[in-house]
């Protein structure tokens, strides 16, 4: 009998924010959590998307008392990445298969201003070909596993 492997869960909009991640963030506490994460993202775990808190907000310096003070922006990002890569809050999978959702249906599609164009951090992202401009928005997101992708 094998043992079960942990589901975490992940805000679905953060999946689009961790494609862009470069150590830049709210506070060293948050770039720490980012940092993890995206180690764990790395082992292809399985993810729960949803549009409630996650693993990331945790060390985001907008929440207080469990209550994300930039809610309705939030669950709006959510909504658009779910509805982009054609999936519902709540489904389960591995984090390679969402993050090819997101670089095939939102990156590729130059559609991730339409998610965030109104997010503090936009200028990190580089514009729809992602970071640096150089045309990237083809490639797989440089932090997740390629086998089997």
């Amino acid at each position: 009998m094998s043992a079960r492997r942990p589901v975490y869960p992940l805000r679905a909009h953060h999946g689009l924010c961790l494609h862009y991640f470069k150590g830049k963030g709210y506070s060293g506490g948050f770039v720490r959590r980012a940092g993890q994460i995206k180690s764990l993202l790395e082992e292809d775990p399985d993810i729960r998307l949803t549009e409630k808190e996650d693993l990331l907000c945790a060390a985001c310096p907008h929440m207080a008392a469990g209550q994300c003070g930039t809610r309705e922006k939030a669950e709006r990002y959510d909504r658009k990445v779910l509805g982009l890569c054609g999936l519902e809050a709540g489904v389960t999978l591995r984090w390679s298969d969402f993050a090819r959702m997101i670089q095939q249906k939102i990156l590729q599609e130059k559609k991730r201003r339409f998610v965030c164009a109104d997010c503090e951090w936009d200028f990190l992202c580089g514009g729809e070909a992602g970071p640096g401009h150089d045309g990237d928005e083809g490639k797989s997101p440089p932090f997740h596993r390629q086998s089997g992708i």
